[in-house]
């Protein structure tokens, strides 16, 4: 069996960094506004929504305002101080150690490669990986299909991810796909596309072994 596991929301819990980051920017543009507490930010982005939306439609910022923000926040997302806030979920090891004889591939869209691999190693996951893909963020799944194409693999594939771009990377390459809602989209965002959502690895392995 050949895998091919997303890393942001699906081995690594990177939400906590997309929130301080949202608050630093909004704070050093506003300091005396309260609104930068951001305690509804991640629920808002896991029902499909993008920062520029949140900004716009839940904080009423004006749409140039809310461009430039949204469009520092990409730039610094990934910032080295940033990463550090990243955390295993709990149950990736576990997983990964069980599957660890099969062919696992880690499919990452990132910015920046060297710190995505220096990531996986903080968290002593490039052990389990034959490689590790990486992906150019802002173009989804259409990059993440390309850079599978070109693993040339032979075998039966599963993708295991928790955004659309690993959904649409699945449905187009024909593979078969777990998906998460643990992540940045949430069960309610699955279900309203008819798609079977799980709530962590741990569920995701019981239906594997029934395979």
């Amino acid at each position: 069996m050949i895998y091919l596991f997303d890393v942001d929301g699906t081995l690594i819990d990177s939400s906590k960094r997309h929130t301080i980051l949202l608050s630093n920017l909004l704070y050093k543009e506003d300091a005396d506004n309260k609104r930068f507490v951001l305690s509804d930010y991640l629920e808002y982005k896991s029902n499909g929504f993008g920062t520029y939306d949140y900004l716009t439609y839940i904080l009423h910022y004006d749409v140039e305002y809310a461009k430039n923000i949204s469009q520092e926040w990409v730039k610094h997302i990934e910032d080295e101080l940033l990463i550090q806030y990243d955390c295993l979920y709990s149950d990736t090891i576990t997983t990964l150690e069980k599957l660890k004889n099969n062919k696992i591939f880690y499919v990452s869209g990132r910015q920046n490669e060297k710190l995505l691999f220096a990531e996986l190693e903080r968290f002593n996951l490039l052990k389990y990986a034959c490689k590790v893909v990486v992906t150019n963020p802002s173009l989804g799944a259409k990059d993440k299909i390309e850079k599978i194409k070109l693993l040339n693999l032979h075998g039966k594939q599963i993708v295991v991810g928790d955004t659309e771009a690993d959904y649409d990377t699945a449905k187009c390459l024909g593979i078969d796909y777990y998906i998460l809602n643990r992540g940045f989209r949430n069960k309610d965002f699955w279900d309203k596309r008819e798609v079977a959502s799980h709530k962590d690895l741990s569920e995701i392995l019981v239906d594997l072994s029934k395979v």
